[in-house]
C-alpha cells in the first residue's frame, strides 16, 4: 500500500511519546493522505487543530486496518489561521464535505472520525450525506459544555417518545440556529449555533456510531458521551469511556486503544 502525504508521517520514535511530547513534535499542518484498500475514512480535526493531531490515528487505520485515510484541513486553520475569526461551521463544514466527496470517488465503504467540533463537522456530514458514508466515531465531542445541562438533557433524550419528537419537530426545519452568545468571539458563536442545531436534529441520526470519550477530560465534560449515546437513534452505537487520557485523545496516552477500538468497529459495520 502507498501512502501520499503532505508532510511528513509520524515516525516510530514519536509512536512511543508521552502526549505533550507528541504534541510538541507535530510535522505540519496541511492535509494529509494515505493510499490504501477501497475502505476510506476521512479524519476531521478539532476547533483551532489542523489535521497533525489525527495523523497518527491515520497512521494507525492505515498500517493496520489497510484504509485509504485522509485528514482535511478546516476552513480558517493552519496556513489560514489568520482569517480564523472569519470562518464559521458552514466553511468548516464544506471542507469536511469536499474531503468526504473526494474520498467517496474512489472508495467505499466510507467512514469518518472526527475529534472535537470535528466529531459536531462529522454528525453533520452523516445527516446531510447520509448515503455518502457508513458509520461514525466520535471523539470527545462537545455537545454540550455545562456537565449538569448535558447529564439533564441526555436522560431526556432517554425518556420514551423523546428521539421520535425531536425526529418530528427537526428533520425538514432548516440549519438555522438563533444568535446565540453574543459576548463570545465569532468562532466560538458559530460552534455555539451548531451544537444548537444537533442538539436537536442529532435525533434524526441512524448511522452506526462509536462515541470516545475520557473521564480525565478537562475540557470536554464526560457527561456528553452519555447525552451523544442517548441522543442518536442508530440501532448500532457504542460507548467508550476512556480512563488515562485528557482531551486530546487521537494523540494521548490511550491512542493506541482509540485507534484500534475505531478500527474495529468500523470493519465490523
Amino acid at each position: 500500500m502507498q501512502q501520499k502525504t503532505l508532510g511528513k508521517e509520524p515516525t516510530h520514535d514519536q509512536r512511543n511519546l508521552p502526549p505533550e511530547e507528541a504534541l510538541d513534535r507535530l510535522t505540519g499542518d496541511g492535509p494529509f493522505r494515505f493510499e490504501g484498500g477501497t475502505t476510506g475514512c476521512l479524519l476531521i480535526h478539532g476547533l483551532t487543530g489542523t489535521p497533525e493531531e489525527m495523523r497518527y490515528l491515520g497512521d494507525r487505520l492505515h498500517r493496520r486496518m489497510g484504509f485509504t485515510v485522509s485528514g482535511v484541513l478546516l476552513a480558517g486553520h493552519g496556513a489560514d489561521a489568520s482569517a480564523f475569526q472569519e470562518r464559521g461551521w458552514p466553511d468548516w463544514y464544506r471542507s469536511a464535505e469536499q474531503g468526504l466527496l473526494e474520498l467517496a470517488e474512489t472508495c467505499s465503504p466510507v467512514f469518518v472520525a472526527g475529534f472535537s467540533m470535528g466529531g459536531l463537522i462529522a454528525m453533520a456530514l452523516a445527516l446531510h450525506h447520509g448515503t455518502t458514508l457508513d458509520a461514525l466515531a466520535l471523539l470527545a465531542t462537545p455537545l454540550f459544555i455545562n456537565p449538569y445541562k448535558a447529564r439533564l438533557v441526555g436522560m431526556l433524550y432517554g425518556l420514551p417518545g423523546a428521539k421520535a419528537w425531536l425526529r418530528r419537530r427537526w428533520r425538514q426545519a432548516e440549519w438555522e440556529a438563533p444568535p446565540l452568545g453574543k459576548n463570545l468571539m465569532p468562532a466560538e458563536r458559530s460552534s455555539a449555533e451548531l451544537k444548537w442545531l444537533l442538539r436537536r436534529k442529532g435525533a434524526c441520526l441512524t448511522h452506526p456510531t462509536l462515541i470516545l470519550q475520557s473521564k480525565r477530560d478537562p475540557s470536554v465534560c464526560r457527561e456528553n458521551a452519555i447525552a451523544l449515546h442517548n441522543l442518536i437513534s442508530s440501532p448500532r452505537k457504542g460507548r467508550i469511556l476512556l480512563t488515562r487520557s485528557q482531551h486530546v485523545l487521537p494523540l494521548d496516552l490511550e491512542r493506541d486503544q482509540v485507534a484500534n477500538e475505531i478500527g474495529r468497529f468500523f470493519l465490523s459495520c
